[in-house]
């Protein structure tokens, strides 16, 4: 009883001073208490889009590091990436499957395009595997039919018909079901030993090809879509077809060779085959594990020639994924450095204020009580102002925090986004897997989850550091000996 009496008269008696140690308490705590939660949400958000983004990967060149190169008047040379190279990343361990799609264009004049714009123009998707895995991991789904088979895919002889999976908008605009025919053409030019430029048009001709309907896919786009995915985008791909391989090199091949015999009877100095071909080819790689994506391209970057680099899925907020980063590096250095000023400054407070009780405290040595039973007093009355300061920190950081995020991802989301409008018709766009977010999708995933598991560590902790500051500045003062504080000590 007598403990609780002392307790009582000196944390009333003391009023000014305990103020100002729940304020430092409360106030470095609130900073430290947000730093710690938005570092864990900050993880967890980043965790969260990365784990839903589908794990698709395509090879682009690094744009950003060339024209850099160039600003800087050097001129790089960009490597070929070769066969090796491809398979050599297909090895890698965390890539579930290798793909590759030939995407030519080609022409038709019956077929209604879904969209305003009637150019007459297709883009067609190569398939090389049975796995259709347009429709395993994007946003795809063949609604009624079938894929193709694998006797579809790797054929020996070649047939005049091919199998063509279509959009269920083209269908129903063209009056197509299962089993239509469709015939789309290729030009090609026909000249003769002699010719005039100016009668060049006359001798282009028509190469037709025929294929048969043997699936029709719906598109399910992201739920917030903006007017540029809607017009560009999203039209894109249900005006696109799929087909074999086989099929999409024919077309392409045919495509080729009549740019490359046109730009010649006019221009001797054109690209070559190989120039076209590689525009028109795509590498796409499958992770197991969108999670994986980091490690992936840190084992690839190490296969890889300069200049080449990764297009992801995640490309669209890739900004609020950096901004992220960023703010989890900042949380970290903000954690420590109020971690040492909390210690340095509750040591500092403590010290003073036993300081000027050290006669206090001599009288009471006199009366014959211990130091540990001094300290334990001492500490408890920290520990009492303290505990009602972390409380209330922990309960004011977690709205804090949370109103925070919402202020960065509403702030960072639209404004600072890298490229509003990517470019469209990359292939990550074209196969389905552009993964867009809206910023009500961000904020619900930045979410402010603090267990009672993990509010009694952040207490613990903030416990361990008072009790480090309280014993250190005990220390300091109670090391002369007792006989020396007693002649300090005013008596009477």
């Amino acid at each position: 009883m007598k403990i609780i009496n002392r307790l009582f008269i000196t944390l009333t008696r003391n009023k000014k001073k305990n103020f100002v140690l729940f304020s430092i308490i409360f106030l470095i705590g609130l900073v430290i208490n947000s730093n710690y939660i938005i570092n864990r949400a900050v993880n967890a958000t980043t965790n969260e889009i990365r784990r839903t983004t589908p794990p698709i990967l395509t090879l682009i060149p690094d744009m950003t590091t060339i024209n850099y190169q160039y600003f800087e008047n050097y001129f790089p040379s960009v490597s070929n990436i070769d066969s090796k190279i491809i398979y050599e990343i297909s090895n890698l361990p965390y890539v579930r499957m290798m793909y590759y799609t030939i995407i030519p264009t080609t022409n038709s004049t019956s077929l209604i395009r879904h969209g305003e714009v009637q150019s007459g123009l297709f883009n067609m998707i190569g398939v090389s595997t049975t796995d259709f895995f347009f429709a395993n991991e994007g946003f795809i789904d063949i609604a009624q039919g079938r894929t193709f088979t694998n006797e579809e895919l790797h054929l020996i002889e070649l047939p005049l018909v091919a199998p063509i999976i279509i959009s269920d908008k083209i269908a129903n605009l063209n009056g197509l079901t299962i089993g239509s025919q469709i015939e789309f053409f290729e030009l090609l030019l026909n000249l003769p030993d002699v010719f005039d430029i100016s009668d060049l048009n006359e001798f282009i001709e028509r190469k037709y090809f025929e294929f048969e309907v043997i699936g029709i896919f719906t598109y399910n786009p992201p739920l917030h879509i903006d007017e540029y995915y809607q017009d560009h985008v999203f039209t894109q791909i249900l005006n696109q077809f799929y087909i074999p391989n086989w099929r999409a090199s024919q077309l392409l091949e045919y495509a080729v060779n009549f740019i490359i015999d046109y730009s010649y009877s006019i221009d001797t100095n054109n690209h070559s085959l190989a120039d076209f071909i590689k525009n028109h080819m795509e590498v796409i790689w499958v992770l197991y594990n969108a999670l994986d994506m980091d490690n992936f391209k840190t084992a690839a970057y190490a296969i890889l020639p300069d200049y080449w680099t990764f297009e992801t899925a995640t490309r669209d907020f890739s900004h609020v994924i950096h901004t992220f980063d960023l703010l989890d590096s900042i949380t970290n250095q903000m954690f420590w450095f109020f971690t040492v000023l909390m210690i340095v400054a509750t040591y500092l407070l403590i010290y003073f204020t036993l300081d000027e009780r050290k006669h206090e405290h001599a009288i009471y040595l006199s009366l014959g009580e211990s130091k540990k039973k001094i300290f334990l007093l001492i500490f408890i009355e920290v520990l009492i102002i303290g505990t009602i300061a972390i409380v209330f920190s922990i309960i004011i950081s977690n709205y804090f925090a949370e109103y925070l995020g919402q202020y960065i991802i509403l702030n960072h989301f639209e404004s600072h986004r890298v490229n509003p409008h990517p470019k469209f018709n990359l292939t990550i766009d074209l196969l389905g897997f552009n993964h867009v977010l809206s910023p009500q999708e961000m904020i619900e995933l930045f979410r402010i989850d603090i267990s009672i598991k993990h509010m009694i560590q952040i207490y613990l902790g903030f416990i361990s550091i008072l009790f480090i500051s309280c014993i250190s500045a005990f220390i300091s003062i109670f090391k002369s000996s007792t006989s020396k504080l007693l002649t300090k000590a005013k008596i009477g």
